[in-house]
Order: structure tokens, then C-alpha cells, then sequence
């Protein structure tokens, strides 16, 4: 059984390099959030990372609407290559009142998380991209320097529909807490699952507290499948 956990996001930012060294070589995985209003995802993923030198790193997630496929292709590559083989890379649709809120809400989530995920695959794997899609527009964009692991890029998703879309582009599936467990086997049967990651039911969560016998408690769910993921069910909405 795999060991996760996930940094509180009301936990202040500077407790972060210290809750993560306590991790390093207990627990498998440590999971950020990027919750409108509390802290990015990136800054908290390298930041763990930095201070670490075995532990894992997920982000549960970014949303799509806030960020350019370029950029984040770019800030995911970055991270890649200064510690291969340790991070994955949640995508999701975004809770869609607070991209309303500023001003980042689009007419078809859908089609703007497919063609991220999609293009974000592709600079990752060092591809030149080209697109004129619904909501994505990139002419001829290329990463100087591709990852040579690029990370598993992982679709943030609750709906059928957007389990499937998740099965078609993206390499894994994160799961929110109080989702209906029996729910992907139906609807998201082509959902892969990225190599040496925790598998639907096999995680433990946990949320940071103070000193390491607090840090990880026992949960019900996973963070790739089932309840108990990394983030409230708005994130994967719709």
C-alpha cells in the first residue's frame, strides 16, 4: 500500500519545507493544491520538491482556465528535469464560479481541458505544437528543454463525460473525495493509470498537522480513484 499526502491548503506557505522534509522516506506521495485565493500549485510543488530527494510530488490541481498551455508545459518541464521521476501533474476543469470570478470562465470547459491537456502532453514530450482550437491557439511552440521523463499528466475530473476524456487524452485520473467509488468502473473504464503511482484504493490521505505521528491518518479512498482525493468535488465539476 501506497502512502499519500496532502498539505492542508489553510496550513500558512513557509510550513511547507518542513511538513515535506518530515515526509521524505516516511510517505510515498505529498499532494498541493491551488484553491482561488490560497497558494499556487507550481511555487508549492517545486518548493516540496527542493526540499526533498525522495518524495513524490502531485498537483491536485491547476486549473485549466488559469493557465496557458505554454506556460504550463514550461513550469512542468522545468520541474521535471530538475527532479525526474517525482512529479505528476493534475489538470482539471476549474471550479467554474471562480473562474468566473476572474474572469477565466469559458463556454466549453470540455473542450479548453482536452486541447490543454493534449497540447501540454505534447511540448512535454518535446513535440512542436500547432493548434487552432476552441479555446487553445498555439502556432509552431516548442519546449528548448523537454524533460527526458516527461511527468504523467493527469486529468482532474468528476462527470462521465469528463471521465471520458480523461480516458482519451490524459494518463491518469484523480478522483475527488465523495465521489462515488462504483462510478469510473462505469464510466471511466479507459482512465490509464501512471506507472508506480498509487492506484484506485491503494493510497492513504492525510492531512498535515503538526509533528510526523499527525501528519497521515488513515482515509477511505485514494487519490487516483474513489473518495478521498486531494480537493473538494467542486474542483472536478462539471
Amino acid at each position: 500500500m501506497r502512502l499519500g499526502v496532502m498539505y492542508d491548503r489553510d496550513l500558512p506557505p513557509e510550513g511547507l519545507v518542513a511538513f515535506a522534509g518530515e515526509l521524505d522516506g516516511v510517505v510515498d506521495d505529498l499532494w498541493v493544491v491551488e484553491d482561488l485565493g490560497w497558494t499556487g500549485a507550481i511555487s508549492s510543488a517545486a518548493t516540496a520538491l527542493a526540499a526533498t530527494s525522495r518524495l513524490r510530488v502531485g498537483i491536485g490541481i491547476t486549473p485549466a482556465p488559469l493557465r496557458n498551455p505554454a506556460l504550463l508545459a514550461m513550469e512542468l518541464a522545468n520541474l521535471a528535469r530538475l527532479h525526474p521521476g517525482r512529479l505528476a501533474a493534475g489538470i482539471g476543469h476549474g471550479v467554474q464560479d471562480w473562474m468566473r470570478q476572474v474572469g477565466a470562465a469559458v463556454s466549453s470547459p470540455l473542450a479548453l481541458l482536452e486541447e490543454t491537456i493534449t497540447s501540454v502532453r505534447a511540448l512535454l514530450r518535446g513535440e512542436t505544437v500547432s493548434l487552432d482550437g476552441r479555446h487553445v491557439r498555439l502556432d509552431g511552440i516548442r519546449l528548448v528543454h523537454p524533460p527526458a521523463e516527461p511527468p504523467p499528466v493527469l486529468a482532474g475530473v468528476m462527470s462521465p463525460r469528463s471521465l471520458a476524456l480523461s480516458g482519451r487524452v490524459a494518463q491518469g485520473t484523480i478522483i475527488p473525495e465523495g465521489f462515488d467509488p462504483t462510478r469510473p468502473g462505469r464510466a471511466g473504464r479507459a482512465s490509464a493509470w501512471p506507472r508506480g503511482w498509487p492506484r484506485r484504493g491503494s493510497a492513504t490521505v492525510g492531512f498535515a498537522r503538526r509533528g510526523r505521528r499527525d501528519v497521515v491518518r488513515r482515509s477511505s479512498g485514494a487519490l487516483y480513484g474513489g473518495p478521498g482525493g486531494p480537493w473538494c468535488p467542486g474542483h472536478a465539476s462539471p
